[in-house]
């Protein structure tokens, strides 16, 4: 599986789209979940929307919550297909699978899209409760530099490289 998926890493770089989904397959028969996800991206590049689409939802109903996470970033980010409501209902939904790194993407638009502060907080606690570094600096942040609320900036600080280690969040 590994070196399959290697070879299609390798094409994929290349820009040799068709020897790439050929080993990624190869790799994903094995049941290696990053070689789907990487077609699903490889068809991204592509402009293969819809075929991107359906690749990253299956990655997701297969159990695997990075392909929500990859619908979640593909809605909020691509200009041609850009749509909030979709990537946040892609992030809830790999959130719910227990993924904290998504709870931390919808914490993030609602401070920076929404500066809805409040929504903010609430969100990168869910990280914080999944064990997510990025959430848990992300709310000591927004403690510090937006609400200015230094002591539950410290809080969180040192929640987090207590509970996390996290070197990042203190």
């Amino acid at each position: 599986g590994k070196s399959a998926h290697n070879l299609g890493v390798y094409y994929y770089k290349n820009f040799k789209y068709e020897e790439a989904y050929k080993w990624f397959m190869k790799s994903y028969e094995t049941g290696d979940m990053n070689s789907l996800i990487s077609i699903g991206l490889m068809y991204i590049d592509q402009k293969k929307y819809d075929e991107a689409i359906n690749t990253l939802k299956k990655v997701g109903k297969l159990g695997e919550p990075r392909g929500y996470r990859s619908l979640g970033i593909f809605y909020r980010k691509n200009k041609d297909r850009k749509n909030d409501k979709e990537g946040i209902k892609y992030y809830k939904k790999c959130y719910e699978m227990g993924y904290g790194l998504c709870a931390g993407a919808i914490g993030q638009y609602y401070e920076e899209d929404r500066k809805d502060y409040k929504k903010a907080e609430e969100w990168y606690k869910k990280g914080f409760k999944l064990k997510n570094e990025e959430s848990t600096s992300r709310l000591g942040l927004l403690y510090a530099d937006i609400l200015k609320d230094y002591k539950k900036a410290i809080y969180w600080y040192k929640k987090g490289f207590n509970e996390l280690n996290c070197i990042d969040c203190a």
